[in-house]
């Protein structure tokens, strides 16, 4: 069994957050829209790692019964790019405070690194743009 059909992504759009879990990432409001998302059965949220914030986004993923949202312990490093190859967008997730204090910069150098070749050139485009001051973050208040 590959790992897509492991986690229940085959023939899926997927969108992944791998990495730290942790208060400056704000994951809650990734399962805000995962939640809004629900009706969408092709569509499926995969977290991959652990930190600070795991426990609470295990907790509320059960209590709103998201199972659009794929929930994976940490792995080595060896095996990030099969996760990343897991993914149609990679989410590189931060609360504005962290977002201005630069946290940005590794998590998109590691979507980037390990995405399939053509969203690894989005995701560094995005990421140029961004760091030019031509690119567009999105905050949370304006999601629709």
């Amino acid at each position: 069994m590959d790992l897509a059909e492991q986690h229940g992504l085959k023939g899926r759009f997927v969108v992944g957050y791998i990495g730290t879990h942790g208060m400056a990432h704000a994951l809650e409001k990734v399962l805000d829209v995962a939640e809004r998302m629900l009706h969408m059965k092709d569509v499926r949220f995969l977290f991959v790692g652990g930190g600070a914030g795991k426990a609470k986004l295990v907790g509320e993923t059960g209590k709103r019964k998201l199972n659009n949202v794929v929930l994976v312990d940490p792995q080595p490093k060896e095996r990030m790019p099969e996760y990343w190859s897991l993914c149609d967008v990679a989410l590189v997730h931060l609360n504005d405070r962290a977002f201005h204090a630069g946290c940005a910069a590794s998590s998109l150098a590691a979507a980037s690194r390990y995405s399939r070749e053509r969203q690894a050139r989005n995701v560094l485009k995005v990421a140029q743009e961004v760091a030019n001051g031509n690119g567009r973050t999105v905050g949370v208040g304006e999601l629709a």
